[in-house]
């Protein structure tokens, strides 16, 4: 017979209650060196402050550089992870270049993946890239976070691409 634990006390239960937390309608900032490299708003967010994760739902964020914006991400599920700095967006997500004439405006992809120290936006399912000039279908991407590069690979029979001013 297992004999059942006394619920816990003191430090240990106040340790174990600032290990997760839940919260609806949050804002979120991470900075570096006193800039910051990303906010997002949610609708929910969880997370665990012992290893530094959160996962938002229905996400609006801005992604930053030397402490200025220079794209904005959507997207129903977001999971964040402090120490890596590694942004993965799920469900359907669109990345908008803040930047101006960026040779792509805007990227949709199933998932899209933000290595902030990096500055690299990779993503894979549906991509579609869309600029003033051009638009393009592909099985995946890999950009910088700007948008101002980018490339994209497909199967030749799936790729497309659209040029001329629209």
């Amino acid at each position: 017979m297992e004999r059942a634990k006394p619920p816990a006390t003191g430090p240990q239960r106040a340790a174990e209650s600032a290990l997760k937390f839940a919260t609806r309608k949050v804002n979120l900032t991470w900075q570096e060196g006193g800039k910051p490299k990303l906010t997002a708003t949610a609708r929910e967010l969880t997370g665990n402050t012992v290893s530094g994760t959160a996962a938002m739902k229905q996400v609006s964020a801005q992604l930053y550089d030397k402490g200025k914006v220079v794209a904005r991400l959507s997207a129903p599920l977001v999971e964040a992870d402090e120490k890596t700095r590694v942004v993965t967006a799920t469900g359907g997500v669109t990345i908008t270049s803040a930047v101006p004439n960026t040779t792509i405006r805007t990227v949709n992809a199933d998932w899209v993946k933000w290595y902030s120290r990096e500055d690299k936006l990779v993503g894979n399912g549906g991509v579609t890239a869309r600029g003033p000039v051009a638009s393009i279908k592909a099985a995946a991407f890999v950009a910088d976070t700007r948008l101002r590069t980018i490339r994209v690979t497909a199967e030749p029979s799936e790729a497309q691409a659209v040029l001329g001013t629209r």
